[in-house]
């Protein structure tokens, strides 16, 4: 059994998700884990990260590769703040969970820790 974490996942005041376009990243200070997932008809995860969530949501959000999603449909983004010595396990988990097609590694060795997605 792997150890478990429960996650506050970042919403707007309306509980909305935040557009990952709109979002100013270098106002948001913590480190944790981020996840980035396009809207439209089948909505699904583009990208599972840990680390600075402000400085990896700026670089992500000019990035092509996970710009190019936007066909899908809007590209949507939260964020949960996560101690240190969990992050790489949280994300190790939810990478295998939802499967992203753009991926971070995490090192094999690292042991998952289960974390609730924010959809849960």
């Amino acid at each position: 059994m792997y150890p478990t974490l429960k996650l506050d996942w970042y919403r707007l005041d309306k509980g909305l998700w935040p557009p990952l376009a709109a979002v100013e990243p270098l106002e948001i200070d913590g480190k944790g884990v981020y996840f980035i997932w396009h809207g439209g008809t089948n909505p699904a995860p583009v990208l599972i990260g840990h680390g600075r969530i402000g400085i990896a949501l700026e670089h992500w959000k000019r990035d092509r590769r996970i710009v190019s999603y936007t066909r899908f449909g809007p590209l949507y983004c939260t964020w949960a703040r996560v101690p240190k010595r969990s992050r790489a396990g949280v994300h190790h988990y939810l990478q295998f969970r939802y499967r992203p097609p753009c991926i971070q590694r995490v090192g094999e060795t690292v042991e998952q820790i289960v974390g609730n997605g924010p959809w849960d």
